[in-house]
C-alpha cells in the first residue's frame, strides 16, 4: 500500500477569477449529462436471511429509472456505485466467507465478471467513482475507529491514504463530478463519545461537538471552515459553495440547510422548510436538490416547494442504502 502524506490545509483567501469563469462555462456544458446511482437492497425472494442489492440508474435529463444489475449482499453496510463510463460497478463486499472485513469489489456489467480491487479495508461508508480513481471513505484494516479519505487507482490498483488524524471520523462525505470536488465533515471521536455520555435519550447536548468541514481535489485536502458546535446530519456542494444540515441532536432528523459561500466565506440560512433525507446534489442555479431517504429518491424544487418522487422502494421489504451523483462523459 502506498500512502500518500498529504495534509488539509488553510483555506486560500485568492480567487483566480478566470479559471472561475471558465468553470462555470465548462459547468454548464456537461450538467445534461449527470445522473444518478442508487443502490437498493432486498431479501433474496424464497429466503429470510439472505439479502442482495440492485442497482439502479437516473438520467436527469431522461427522466427513467433503469435496474442495471443485482450483486450479492454481504458487507456490513451494503453500498454500490454504478459508473456507466467503466461499465463497472464499485461496491462494497466481504473478503471472504470467513473474512468478514469489507473490501471494494468491482462488478462487470457486460460480463457479469466479479473482482476483488483492495486487501487492506475494514469498513467502508462511501464510495465514488471518478474518471480515473475511486475516492473512499473507509477504515484500513489495523487502524483506530477513524474513517477518513482514500484514493483507489483504477490503472495501478494502489490506495493512497489521505494523512489523516486518527481521532477524527468523517461523518459526511459526497462529491460533484463537475467541480471534481470530494466535500466531507469529520469530527472528534473522542469528544463524540464524552457527549454521548452526557447526552440525554435524544441525543441533545447544548455543547455539542465540533465539526470541521473539507474540501479535496485529487488528494490535496483544504479545510473550509468549522460549523457551530452541534451535528452535521447533510453535506453537498456545487460551485457556488457547501450547502449543510446542522441540528443539536446527534439524532438524524429533519432541519433546514445553510450555506457556506466561497466567494466572500460568509454563512447564511439557506433554507425555511425543513428537509427530511440525506442530500445528493444541488444544481447550480439552486432551483433543485434531489435528496434520498430510506425508502424514496426525491428531487426538490427549491423555487416552488414542490417535490418529485422519482423512485419509490416497497418498505415493507427494501431499503435505499446509497446514492450519487455521476456524469456521463460519453
Amino acid at each position: 500500500m502506498m500512502i500518500a502524506f498529504v495534509g488539509c490545509q488553510s483555506n486560500d483567501d485568492s480567487t483566480d477569477v478566470t479559471e472561475d469563469n471558465q468553470l462555470k462555462n465548462d459547468i454548464s456544458k456537461r450538467d445534461s449529462a449527470l445522473y444518478l446511482s442508487f443502490t437498493v437492497t432486498h431479501a433474496v425472494e424464497g429466503s429470510e436471511d439472505s439479502f442482495e442489492s440492485d442497482i439502479y440508474y437516473y438520467g436527469l435529463k431522461e427522466k427513467e429509472v433503469k435496474k442495471v444489475a443485482t450483486i450479492p449482499y454481504t458487507s456490513s453496510y451494503p453500498i454500490g456505485v454504478y459508473d456507466i463510463n467503466d461499465k463497472m460497478i464499485y461496491y462494497s463486499a466481504t473478503a471472504t466467507s470467513s473474512d468478514k472485513r469489507d473490501e471494494l469489489y468491482q462488478y462487470n456489467v457486460q460480463t457479469g465478471e466479479k473482482q476483488r480491487l483492495t486487501s487492506s479495508l475494514r469498513y467502508i461508508n462511501y464510495i465514488f467513482s471518478t474518471e480515473d480513481k475511486i475516492i473512499l471513505g473507509a477504515i484500513s484494516e489495523g487502524d483506530s475507529k477513524a474513517l477518513g479519505p482514500k484514493i483507489y487507482d483504477k490503472k495501478t490498483g494502489v490506495i493512497e491514504e489521505i494523512l489523516w488524524n486518527n481521532d477524527d471520523f468523517i461523518n459526511q462525505m459526497t462529491y460533484n463530478p463537475l467541480t471534481k470536488t470530494t466535500l466531507f465533515s469529520s469530527n472528534s471521536i473522542k469528544e463524540e463519545y464524552s457527549v454521548l455520555d452526557k447526552a440525554n435519550t435524544a441525543g441533545v447536548n447544548p455543547k455539542g461537538i465540533k465539526n470541521k468541514i473539507y474540501t479535496m481535489q485529487g488528494t490535496e485536502c483544504k479545510f473550509e471552515f468549522e460549523a457551530d458546535k452541534g451535528y452535521i446530519h447533510n453535506i453537498v456542494a456545487n460551485k457556488e459553495g457547501i450547502y449543510y444540515q446542522h441540528d443539536s441532536s446527534i439524532l438524524k432528523s429533519s432541519g433546514t440547510l445553510s450555506k457556506y459561500q466561497y466567494r466572500d466565506k460568509s454563512i447564511t440560512n439557506f433554507t425555511e422548510n425543513q428537509i427530511s433525507g440525506e442530500t445528493i446534489y444541488i444544481s447550480d442555479d439552486e432551483n433543485e436538490l434531489y435528496i434520498v431517504n430510506e425508502v424514496e429518491l426525491v428531487k426538490l424544487n427549491l423555487k416552488t416547494n414542490t417535490n418529485e418522487i422519482i423512485f419509490s422502494a416497497d418498505r415493507s421489504k427494501e431499503a435505499i442504502n446509497n446514492a450519487s451523483i455521476l456524469e456521463n462523459r460519453s
